[in-house]
């Protein structure tokens, strides 16, 4: 990023507040990895599109289940390399 806006630190403070008291209010245990990646989520939705999808308000995210196949696939490929998949046809 080539710099930073005074509002994007307004945006991010707000929701680091809102983390901060989602945590406060649970009675469990925190899972920290998700937690941030909602912060991550709203903060950059916010940010870069205007308006943050709020997934620190909802139980679970619509797009939570994109972001994690995606983890899972990035951390797959990285473990086993690019595969390049090519359907043949035979002539028969």
């Amino acid at each position: 990023m080539a710099h930073i806006r005074p509002t994007d630190l307004l945006v991010t403070e707000f929701h680091i507040q809102k983390m901060f008291n989602l945590i406060r209010k649970k009675q469990d245990a925190v899972n920290v990895y998700e937690v941030m990646d909602r912060l991550q989520l709203d903060i950059v939705t916010e940010i870069f599109l205007g308006e943050s999808i709020h997934s620190l308000s909802m139980k679970r995210s619509p797009i939570q289940a994109a972001v994690d196949r995606l983890v899972e696939t990035s951390s797959l490929r990285l473990r086993t390399g690019y595969v390049d998949c090519q359907v043949i046809h035979l002539d028969t």
